[in-house]
Order: C-alpha cells, then structure tokens, then sequence
C-alpha cells in the first residue's frame, strides 16, 4: 500500500508553540506587568490558539494561518510585528510538509527578512529591548550555518534565547517599557522572550535531537536575580 504524504504546512511546530506560550503564559504576563501594558501573554497565547483553529479549520500552513490571526485580530504592541514573522515564516514553510524544516539558507532568508519588516514597521534597532534582539542573533548564526547543517535551528534558538535575556539590561527605546525607566533592568523584554520561545519550538520540531540541550520554557522567561 503507498504511503501517503505529510500534508504541507507548519500545524506541527505552530501547535508546538502555542503549548509552549500556554505554560508559561502566566509568566509572561508577569514580565510585560513589570515593563509594559501586562497584556501580552494573554494577546500571544489568544493568538495563538485562534491561529491554530484556523489552521485545523482551512488545512493550510499553520504560520500562515497566524500571520493572518496576527496581522488582522491581535492587539497590543507585538500582535502585528509577530504578524509580520509569522508571515514570512510561512513562506518558505508552506511548501515543506509538516514537521519538516526548510532548508537552512530559505530559513535563514525569511527571518531576516521577516527581522527587516519589523524594523521597518517598528523602527527598533538592535539595543532598544525589543524583539529585534532575540531576532538578529538568531538570523546571525542561520546565515553562518552550512546548509546542510543538523544544529542551525537549535544553535540559532540559543542564540535567540541569549539575545532575549540580555535585554534585561537594557533601557526601553521603543514601547511601553520606555516610559517606564530603570525599573525594567533585571527584566527581560517580554516580545524578545517570545521570538526565543519560538525558536525553541522550532527546534523542538525540527531538530528534536539536538533541542535536548536547550533551557526549559520556564527558565528562559524569569527575571534575572537580584544583583546580576
């Protein structure tokens, strides 16, 4: 009997981050209640799970379905630039069948290139403790990998993850966290979080060998401790 074909699309890795945001929601939460408007667990996790129903409804490209969700239905700050990802993801994931990573060098093209959109639209440069931090790191170390490469998600995840956590140190350029002074700093920036969560679910799918050695979601969204 033939085997039948994957269906194409990302359903895989988007219903491996929406779980992901869904535990550590609450934690989010948390972090934006610290620096910004306390809303962008609920808008991402919401999110989310709408852009799932409608992937499961269509039967298209799961981060095809969220960047629609994303772009037309998510509020706050964050909710269009991770339309913005979420689009161009989809374009080069809409072809492979679900579960199956691109390949490394269209990988690495769709998030620079969904990075510059939101640069563009957002106006963030690297330092200003946004998304763009866990961002370009993350596309730094895809466009280094070989293209035939078996780490690049994960090492791009952690770096993702790096980039996130530094932002704990830095004042807010851009949104609610620049009105808010110095009482951010030991508190990582909450949409950098997220682009490192998804990097982890990425590689959770794509590269289930190697994402082994990635930090737990719980770790990677607390606060730094006093005094470091």
């Amino acid at each position: 009997m033939a085997e039948t074909a994957a269906a194409p699309g990302s359903s895989t890795c988007l219903d491996r981050f929406t779980t992901i945001v869904g535990r550590v929601r609450d934690d989010l939460t948390h972090l934006d209640q610290l620096s910004g408007d306390g809303d962008f667990g609920a808008n991402l996790s919401g999110g989310l799970l709408r852009a799932r129903m409608r992937a499961q409804q269509t039967g298209g490209d799961g981060f095809t379905a969220a960047a629609e969700v994303f772009l037309d239905q998510v509020g706050g700050t964050s909710g269009p630039l991770f339309g913005l990802l979420f689009q161009h993801l989809g374009a080069v994931t809409t072809a492979c069948p679900d579960g199956r990573r691109p390949a490394v060098p269209a990988l690495a093209k769709a998030l620079a290139q969904g990075t510059a959109a939101i640069r563009r639209v957002g106006g963030a440069g690297p330092g200003d403790r946004t998304l763009v931090d866990a961002l370009l790191p993350a596309v730094a170390v895809l466009r280094g990998a070989g293209p035939d490469s078996e780490t690049a998600v994960t090492d791009a995840a952690l770096a993702a993850i790096s980039g996130a956590r530094r932002t704990d140190r830095m004042l807010g350029a851009r949104g609610r966290s620049s009105y808010v002074g110095d009482k951010v700093l030991g508190v990582p920036d909450p949409g950098a979080i997220g682009v490192a969560l998804l990097l982890v679910a990425l590689s959770d799918i794509w590269e289930p060998q190697t994402a082994a050695r990635l930090p737990a979601p719980g770790y990677i969204v607390q606060p730094s401790p006093a005094g470091t």
